[in-house]
């Protein structure tokens, strides 16, 4: 091609005659820039599109960017499951299971007048009482099949907790 002129496809034995026809019907214009405006213009559009493709090409920014993705996902995914564990109404120290220790956490509480909360009254009086620890302390019983003797031991031991 013809470096004085942009629209001369004269030079290019590969095209048809038909098509360098058409092609300069569709390319050739009636007002000429100069061929160095022509030439300025190009230039500038490669450097402007060049580093808008350095910027977007740079794979540290990408790895990154996926790194931070994946740590947010795994995070979001631990609290989702961590948060949806559900817990018997009678595991007060919410550790997992209902046992001793949350009958004794419970006496604790009332014994040091801790506050009302209606999660721990089970026998829906309102009042947080020695009543509540023992449904706490059958529960246990209940689950680890102690005898009758060892829960009325145990139900007496979390009364003297309270009083």
């Amino acid at each position: 091609m013809d470096n004085n002129n942009i629209n001369n496809f004269d030079d290019i034995p590969e095209l048809s005659d038909e098509l360098q026809l058409e092609l300069k019907k569709e390319f050739t214009t009636d007002s000429q820039l100069p061929l160095d405006v022509d030439r300025a213009v190009l230039e500038g559009a490669r450097a402007h599109f060049d580093a808008f493709n350095k910027r977007r090409k740079s794979p540290l920014i990408h790895y990154l960017r996926y790194a931070a993705a994946i740590v947010l996902v795994a995070i979001s995914a631990f609290f989702v499951l961590h948060n949806s564990q559900t817990f018997a109404p009678q595991d007060v120290n919410r550790d997992g299971s209902v046992d001793i220790l949350d009958a004794m956490t419970l006496a604790i509480h009332i014994r040091d007048k801790g506050i009302y909360d209606r999660k721990w009254d089970y026998n829906n009086d309102n009042n947080l009482s020695i009543t509540d620890v023992q449904i706490v302390a059958n529960k246990a019983v209940e689950i680890n099949n102690l005898d009758q003797a060892a829960a009325a031991r145990l139900n007496s031991q979390l009364a003297m907790i309270i009083n």
